[in-house]
């Protein structure tokens, strides 16, 4: 099922109202079958269809989880740990697609900033 590009412009649109330092790190890659935001190269949030892609903490993912228009992704018959689909009710308006942005920027930076402080693989 292709993505919905109104969802997608309205996501482009919450993209570039975030605070400029995020804006140059944003960058767009088609990925399960629909559109989505990467971070520094990590994937942040996206669109599938006509829901929501997000990544989200353990803490934020609980609390997604338990709305009625969040559900688990499930990628190729398989449980996909720290990302949910979104059901357009649970972003009926631009502050509320906004928050979920917010949220996903936060976890992938705390991921980043985690990662960054690991050694490096010997390849």
């Amino acid at each position: 099922m292709p993505y919905d590009e109104k969802l997608a412009d309205a996501l482009r649109s919450a993209v570039a109202e975030l605070e400029p330092e995020h804006m140059l790190e944003i960058t767009e890659r088609k990925m399960f079958g629909g559109l989505c935001m990467m971070l520094n190269g990590n994937m942040l949030m996206g669109v599938s269809g006509a829901r929501l892609l997000v990544r989200l903490s353990d803490e934020d993912m609980e609390i997604a989880l338990a709305q009625p228009h969040a559900t688990p992704m499930v990628h190729a018959g398989r449980l996909m740990k720290g990302f949910a689909y979104v059901d357009p009710a649970g972003f009926a308006n631009d502050s509320e697609l906004t928050q979920w942005l917010e949220k996903c920027v936060r976890y992938v930076r705390a991921r980043q900033a985690t990662d960054a402080d690991k050694p490096q693989k010997k390849r």
